[in-house]
């Protein structure tokens, strides 16, 4: 019997949902997403079949129902009527941060460009400093950075994160005594001269 009204409910909202005319005020995309139910990034019969499969339980703490998407503590036809009036949108799925490489903490130079991974497409990104390129999930971001301790705030549309790179300046050789192609003895010595001071050496 809760079979065939849930089956009846959900045509009747799907038909109330398709011959609807009248203006709605936009919603905020919480809501959006708590109406997708199944977060798969789009409100279809798929949501309202959940929904109907719990119409007329009461979440609790140990049992919560997405469900209950206006959060009454009843599964009922207001849920119903929440996903019947956004049949047919697209929900843009939240988006967190996953990795930073290098990661933060990590010694970079001025020309260094860092990569940001997310959990999904991120929207509206901006960065404090640098230049952002979107491509999927992934951000890179280039310099050039200004030598010293950089705080790199990265923000978008579910969040903002700032990660801590100390920055080197680029290291370029200058010249060499004696120069190369000098004879030189068993016991002579080379110095080398760079624009800044040098890291990791080896000869």
């Amino acid at each position: 019997m809760k079979t065939l009204t849930c089956s009846l409910l959900i045509l009747s909202l799907v038909l109330l949902a398709s011959t609807a005319s009248y203006a709605q005020e936009e919603t905020d995309i919480e809501t959006l997403r708590a109406i997708d139910v199944n977060s798969d990034g789009i409100i279809n019969i798929l949501d309202l079949v959940l929904v109907a499969s719990s119409f007329g339980e009461t979440p609790t703490e140990d049992s919560p129902i997405n469900s209950d998407i206006n959060g009454d503590g009843n599964v009922n036809i207001l849920d119903l009527v929440l996903v019947a009036s956004h049949i047919g949108e697209t929900v843009r799925l939240p988006v967190a941060l996953v990795s930073a490489d290098p990661e933060s903490g990590a010694v970079i130079t001025t020309n260094d460009s860092i990569t940001l991974t997310f959990d999904n497409t991120p929207t509206d990104v901006t960065v404090s400093t640098g230049v952002a390129m979107t491509d999927g999930n992934r951000v890179t971001i280039t310099g050039p950075f200004t030598p010293g301790d950089l705080k790199l705030t990265i923000t978008w549309a579910d969040g903002t994160q700032t990660l801590s790179y100390p920055v080197r300046p680029l290291v370029e050789f200058v010249g060499a005594d004696p120069e190369s192609g000098v004879e030189i003895t068993t016991n002579d010595s080379i110095t080398l001269t760079f624009d800044n001071t040098p890291t990791d050496v080896t000869v």
